[in-house]
């Protein structure tokens, strides 16, 4: 079940005009500032940075102090459907700060967007005490040999948890007491209406303060495009614990908020399904219920039901003996009467057969069990597996490849022999991985590969892996108190691996309870959510200019999918921004 081996130049939130000076990875290359600077310092960071109190401020943004000697400006560009990041960081001078806050009414009042979609975040930053590595030196789970990515020095922390300011207890620092010498940075989500917002350009502003005096007020300007951001620009699959979190968060509720989360980010969680049981308690997320407003959920992808649906997950099923045959034909019937069918795309229903043990017969197993059924839908179950041999030679119908191993040219010959070829987790160079210590944009940079090149779906192993319960696992663990959240037998620890979203509660680590029962999102996650959005843009962009499309994404995406050296695109923000933008452009003229 488990894996087995291995205050800036007005920055142009996602966006870039004209030249804005390189930031290079948040790594210790990069340029702090002084730490004796006798103000506090106030600047403005997209949401492509992670800015870290290792690194402090950086040279390469403009910043302005207490008496605003300048006016950096929050720039955004959106659609309406899509969600808009930004962050703002506070360094806190010679004498410390006691208490500061973001005062968010100027975009309450100013903005046509309802309050509830302005969501401030405190960045919290988890310890980690070394890199992520393995038995050979230079590689981890993360990269391979030649391809180590640079990474803040430990021991030290990395921004990652992201913690809702209406629940920020008092060890997490809100309102922020920030240190002589020290930073606190602030994550700003803003989600773009789907109706209502008319495509122009809006002013608004964001004040901080510390206790009742004005740090800085900062300019926010919004231009929102005419054209509704498609629902999840590329298909995911993310699977998930549901008892992990219920007994983590101690609150049955908390599996729903964590699905709806996961679909507010565009993701398509894995609802484990096994059994009758397990079908029921899932009917509401099934059916798309659950992303209604009777659930209480406003956000995108109103009522879509799951666009994929695996049987068995990591193979728990076992071996086709005929009471098995028989469950998955009821689980089959049950699917049908909520609506869902296996059309491969757009609503994938398969059996996972086996996970990361390409010797083994259980995957042929099945397809010829199912193949000689009488019943019609167990003969149309596509059965899958997670394995890294050539595709087109695997004896089931659908292959997740690990993202090392993933080739174009095996895909293409797979597919032509009518099998389907999704990638599985990551790894650099070939792809962006999932890690706490490689480059910020890593997440980002998947989906932009996967739309690209015509990928069908991205699964990713876990996402609340809060027991390191692998073989060579250490057990439960506290993830606000240690980025190392994955061991194995074979040497393998990684950093911040099976792991995109943080528990709100935690009776075993009472030290770091919030008091939220439900689970906090991760800068991680929203910089998938960030790529996924942005494989929308090019998904528009390619029904008005297919080959300035190739051209501007070619330019994101060069290196990937058969690099052998470390790939510097998973390094560079301002590609990403400018790509962006001329994607924007080529949108908005289209409709001239």
């Amino acid at each position: 079940m488990r894996r087995v081996s291995r205050f800036a130049l007005t920055l142009l939130l996602g966006v870039a005009c004209g030249r804005t000076p390189r930031a290079t990875h948040d790594d210790e290359r990069r340029v702090p500032s002084p730490r004796d600077a006798a103000e506090p310092i106030v600047a403005v960071v997209d949401d492509a940075e992670r800015p870290a109190r290792a690194t402090g401020i950086s040279r390469a943004w403009r910043t302005f102090d207490a008496r605003g000697s300048a006016q950096p400006s929050v720039e955004l560009i959106g659609m309406p459907g899509e969600t808009l990041a930004f962050q703002i960081v506070v360094a806190s001078g010679a004498h410390g700060l006691a208490s500061v806050r973001l005062e968010l009414s100027g975009l309450w009042r100013q903005l046509p967007i309802p309050p509830r979609n302005i969501q401030p975040y405190l960045v919290y930053e988890v310890p980690m005490a070394r890199r992520s590595g393995g038995a050979r030196a230079g590689e981890s789970l993360g990269w391979e040999r030649r391809a180590e990515p640079p990474s803040l020095r430990p021991p030290t922390s990395v921004p990652d948890a992201l913690i809702p300011l209406g629940h920020a207890p008092a060890w997490a620092a809100y309102p922020a007491r920030i240190p002589a010498g020290s930073m606190t940075s602030f994550w700003v989500d803003i989600r773009l209406p789907e109706a209502g917002l008319a495509g122009g350009n809006y002013s608004a502003n964001v004040e901080v303060f510390e206790a009742r005096q004005l740090l800085a007020s900062i300019p926010v300007r919004l231009r929102v495009g005419s054209t509704v951001l498609p629902y999840a620009g590329v298909n995911t699959m993310l699977y998930f614990e549901p008892t992990e979190v219920s007994e983590r968060v101690s609150s049955a509720d908390a599996v729903d908020q964590y699905l709806q989360l996961l679909h507010a980010h565009h993701i398509t969680s894995v609802f484990p399904l096994s059994s009758q049981a397990e079908l029921e308690s899932a009917n509401a997320y099934l059916s798309g219920e659950l992303f209604t407003k009777n659930h209480g959920y406003d956000g995108p992808g109103q009522g879509l039901r799951p666009s994929v649906v695996p049987l068995g997950a990591y193979g728990s099923l076992g071996d086709p003996l005929p009471e098995t045959l028989a469950k998955v034909d009821s689980l089959l019937a049950g699917l049908e009467r909520l609506g869902l069918r296996d059309r491969p795309g757009l609503s994938d229903i398969f059996l996972y057969a086996i996970d990361e043990q390409c010797r083994s017969p259980r995957g042929a197993a099945w397809r010829q069990a199912l193949s000689s059924s009488s019943s019609p839908r167990l003969r149309a179950l596509r059965v899958g597996q997670t394995c890294d041999e050539p595709p087109e030679k695997q004896l089931v119908d659908l292959v997740m490849m690990p993202g090392g191993s993933y080739r174009l040219d095996t895909a293409g010959r797979a597919r032509r022999a009518a099998k389907h070829v999704w990638i599985y987790n990551g790894i650099l160079p070939n792809t962006g991985a999932f890690l706490t210590d490689v480059p910020t944009l890593s997440l980002r940079a998947n989906p932009w590969i996967q739309k690209f090149y015509g990928i069908e779906r991205w699964f990713y192993w876990e996402s609340t892996f809060w027991n390191d319960s692998n073989r060579g696992g250490l057990g439960p663990y506290d993830p606000f108190a240690t980025s190392e959240t994955f061991h194995n037998q074979d040497g393998d620890h990684c950093n911040g691996d099976g792991l995109l979203v943080y528990p709100g509660r935690q009776a075993k680590f009472p030290e770091h309870d919030l008091g939220f029962s439900g689970v906090l999102p991760s800068i991680r996650l929203k910089q998938w959510r960030r790529g996924i959005q942005d494989a929308a843009y090019i998904e528009l962009a390619r029904r008005v200019d297919p080959a300035a499309v190739e051209r501007v994404v070619g330019t994101v995406v060069s290196g990937a999918l058969g690099a052998s050296v470390y790939a510097k695109y998973v390094e560079d923000p301002e590609r990403f921004r400018r790509a962006r933008r001329e994607l924007f452009e080529l949108i908005e003229h289209g409709k001239d």
